[in-house]
């Protein structure tokens, strides 16, 4: 889990590695947060909390045209 501040913006980032294009949804828990297309092999998403505390982040990859979900824990830096 990860510990965030209320309201205090933070900047997702996901690493994909792989020539797939694609899109990476990141998610709180079971709860989407926001899904955004792979760029040179990076997702990258900006979000707040609405409230303090631990946060359970994951970032799932999705290829473009099917194959293999992948997904991670989501580690956030402060």
């Amino acid at each position: 889990a990860n510990s965030v501040g209320t309201n205090r913006p933070l900047l997702l980032t996901a690493t994909v590695n792989t020539s797939q294009a694609g899109a990476v949804e990141f998610r709180n828990g079971t709860t989407p947060i926001g899904s955004v297309p792979v760029l040179d092999g990076r997702a990258l998403l900006s979000t707040t909390f609405p409230a303090a505390g631990s946060q359970n982040l994951t970032a799932v990859f999705t290829p473009t045209g099917g194959g293999p979900v992948t997904s991670s824990v989501v580690t956030v830096a402060t």
